[in-house]
């Protein structure tokens, strides 16, 4: 009887750990899969780059009567800014890319992209300019957070720039909190890998000069990635989560 027991025991352990692995490898299956698609839909779709105004911080300093440290600010922004735009111009041309300032950040994640105006390469507003592809992602120059699968800790506002919209934060027993260039979903959550979701950035406050160097990573990272999917979907495994895309890769 204690034999017996203690054969079922050892099954029941067997089982559970066969599960515990089936579940693992599902999680694992589900993170490439949907990584997969991403880049592909990217693809045909297009990218939002968010620019920062840093609108909140002008306007705390023309309040405190400091206006000449506030046209400073607002002068070094505009300048990174349009340097942002020139490196893609230059650099990147994995998928068409159009700007938008973060001040409309909200509009975006509550209406969508139709609700947002894009910026021309003067950063005015342009009503002209018109987004071609319903599916799109989004990238800016911000803090990477750690891993957005484990560690949501809710909503609050956003305090990079104008704190006009709330955004997912996440925590960790670690600080991980280095800016680089991150690419997030339209709700401007963060991407999480294996998609290639962002390049980190090393260069100073005061100094873009690495600016071509970063714009250009991520373009031949996405372009590696996206040869990577198109690769993966036609085998076996993966072949049956991708029946509408296979010919996209032929």
């Amino acid at each position: 009887m204690k034999f017996s027991a203690y054969i079922l025991l050892i099954c029941t352990v067997a089982l559970q750990a066969c599960k515990t692995k089936e579940l693992k490898y599902g999680f694992i299956r589900k993170k490439k899969t949907d990584s997969y698609r991403q880049i592909i839909d990217l693809k045909e779709g297009s990218l939002l780059v968010m620019l920062h105004s840093r609108q909140n911080q002008i306007d705390t300093l023309k309040n405190m009567e400091r206006s000449e440290e506030a046209v400073s600010i607002q002068k070094k922004q505009s300048e990174k800014n349009k340097a942002i735009i020139k490196g893609f111009h230059k650099h990147f041309d994995f998928c068409p890319v159009y700007f938008f300032m973060n001040t409309q950040a909200n509009d975006l994640i509550e209406k969508g992209a139709d609700s947002v105006t894009f910026l021309n390469d003067s950063l005015k507003q342009d009503t002209s300019i018109r987004l071609t592809s319903k599916y799109f992602l989004v990238a800016e120059f911000g803090n990477m957070q750690m891993d957005t699968a484990k560690y949501y800790n809710g909503d609050r506002l956003s305090t990079q720039d104008t704190g006009a919209w709330r955004k997912p934060y996440y925590y960790s027993t670690s600080t991980f909190d280095y800016q680089a260039f991150i690419f997030e979903s339209p709700q401007l959550v963060q991407l999480k890998s294996p998609f290639p979701y962002f390049v980190m950035i090393t260069e100073t406050e005061r100094k873009i000069l690495l600016l071509d160097s970063i714009v250009t990573k991520a373009d031949r990272r996405l372009k590696y990635f996206y040869q990577k999917a198109n690769e993966q979907i036609l085998i076996k495994r993966f072949r049956p989560y991708f029946k509408d895309k296979i010919k996209i890769s032929n």
